[in-house]
């Protein structure tokens, strides 16, 4: 059965190499054929001048070509035409015989009557969806109609309502997005995808589809996203007692929501006030504080004497504010963030963990949490040994949007430092003999409040991966960051591409990045 699947999913595919579309989107056409073609699923129809594939995407293919595509994407062109194949239609074109044999031998392709096969004609979207619905198996006398395939389709998520009874014009570039949206479906009845099925079956290669954001082998189920009422008086309270008075950062439309309902509220609490003259919340202090309705410290030991009150002033507030009704209001604002997260950030934490292998340096879990009530592009990242909430890496992030999109270069920095900071923790030798390049009177010391060399390097570290890896930060990004005074930024993404040569041993990667950087500076 893995087999037929997966031959009919090359089918699909193979209509990919010869079906034009009329695409809304052009650029995202084009994105998917390339995907399609590093994972080589898609050959194309030739190449440019400069080598460059031609993905002929605005020309619609014949059945005859599609068959034939379809048997070389099988590696089977050298069998099918040496074959001699019996077949009942008369009017297959001479050239397209062995292809259109071999098909009908395996049952990879039927005529449209008992005699004819109608090879000139083009495909059309339900035929088309119809394969791919085959690779995912469904059968289409029962589990929908071949004519309006759309319908499940739709349902299943590769498709969104781009396709009915009046689509006329089906095009390669609607192939192309058809084909890489089913990746990710499920094959029926299970919870594999489609991509880790190929990638099971040696058809694809693992780590490249990785690399071009499949979660092949389940890294993103680590991460668990949450909506936290605990966190969510914490910052509420933060907010309504004066934290935006020292906040430079955009505050989020959601914040300001909540900050003018609280105030209209017109809550009697014992410190109105507490948050106006403090700083951002402390790690060890979030780390600590228990859940609600009472808020009490998991442990005292390294919170410090100004916070000793907190729980208290978060249960009173919580009482008095009715944060469970605020907390249920809100909900809806936050999972919508989340979903974007999810959505829009895995791309680049996934190609980023199949470069380096850092699923390896990875905890076993953590969670992730976007907090609309919090500054934009603030985050942090807490270490399982650190949490004593939850006891798992946690991931915490605000929720502004960069380049048209979610703050997907904040996660993958905060993401990164529970990669790479247990790995720096043991370079203690190798960073403290790089201290000299440590100056106090950097701007990304002064006004960052990274005090010491180890927080200089850690923060140059995941500067320079986050910004290699998220589209449309870069080489400008890493100069950016290092005139803020994390000098190391520029070095280590400039030499990331050297990693493949360390065979996925990154914390010997990064031992001889720090000893090699006198010879940079």
């Amino acid at each position: 059965m893995k087999k037929k699947v997966l031959s009919l999913f090359l089918a699909l595919v193979l209509v990919v190499s010869l079906t034009p579309a009329a695409v809304a989107v052009k650029d995202d056409a084009t994105e998917a054929a390339d995907t399609l073609y590093v994972l080589g699923l898609f050959n194309g129809t030739g190449t440019d001048a400069n080598g460059n594939p031609n993905f002929d995407l605005d020309r619609a293919p014949t059945r005859h070509e599609a068959v034939t595509m379809l048997v070389r994407i099988l590696g089977k062109e050298e069998e099918a035409k040496s074959g001699t194949w019996d077949m009942p239609f008369t009017d297959v074109a001479e050239w397209a015989k062995p292809y259109v044999g071999y098909a009908y031998a395996h049952g990879l392709t039927s005529g449209t009557s008992e005699t004819t096969f109608d090879g000139d004609s083009t495909i059309t979207a339900s035929q088309f969806l119809t394969f791919v619905l085959r690779a995912l198996g469904y059968n289409s006398s029962t589990d929908f109609k071949w004519d309006a395939a759309w319908e499940l389709s739709d349902e299943l998520g590769f498709t969104s309502g781009e396709y009915s009874a009046e689509t006329t014009t089906f095009l390669r570039g609607d192939v192309a997005i058809i084909s890489r949206n089913a990746l990710s479906a499920k094959l029926k009845d299970t919870e594999t995808m489609l991509v880790s099925r190929l990638v099971e079956d040696e058809a694809v290669d693992g780590m490249a589809a990785a690399r071009q954001g499949f979660d092949v082998y389940g890294w993103l189920n680590h991460i668990h996203y949450t909506y936290d009422i605990r966190t969510f008086t914490l910052y509420a309270f933060m907010n309504y007692t004066g934290y935006d008075a020292n906040n430079g950062y955009e505050i989020s439309g959601v914040r300001k929501l909540l900050r003018d309902e609280l105030a209209a509220a017109n809550i009697s609490i014992s410190a109105p006030t507490y948050f106006e003259n403090r700083d951002f919340i402390s790690k060890s202090v979030l780390a600590a504080l228990g859940d609600a309705p009472d808020f009490k410290y998991i442990s005292t030991a390294d919170v410090g004497s100004e916070y000793l009150a907190l729980p208290r002033l978060l249960a009173e507030f919580y009482q008095e504010a009715d944060i469970p009704a605020l907390y249920e209001k809100y909900r809806p604002y936050h999972q919508e963030l989340l979903e974007e997260y999810k959505e829009q950030a895995g791309e680049a934490i996934l190609e980023s963990i199949a470069y380096f292998r850092a699923a390896d340096y990875l905890p076993e879990e953590f969670g992730f949490e976007v907090i609309l009530l919090k500054a934009q592009e603030r985050g942090h990242s807490l270490l399982p040994e650190q949490n004593l909430h939850d006891g798992y890496a946690m991931v915490r992030t605000g929720p502004s949007r960069a380049n048209n999109g979610v703050n997907t270069i904040n996660l993958v920095h905060e993401y990164y430092h529970l990669v790479t900071r247990p790995i720096l923790n043991r370079c203690s030798s190798e960073i403290s003999a790089l201290s000299k390049y440590f100056d106090r009177n950097t701007v990304a010391v002064t006004q960052e409040g990274y005090g010491t060399w180890d927080e200089i390097v850690n923060e140059s570290v995941v500067r320079a991966i986050s910004g290699y890896f998220v589209n449309g930060y870069g080489e400008s990004y890493a100069d950016r960051e290092v005139g803020k005074g994390y000098v190391l930024t520029r070095y280590i993404y400039d030499r990331i591409p050297e990693f493949e040569a360390f065979d996925g041993d990154l914390e010997a990667f990064m031992r001889m990045l720090l000893t090699e950087y006198p010879q940079y500076a």
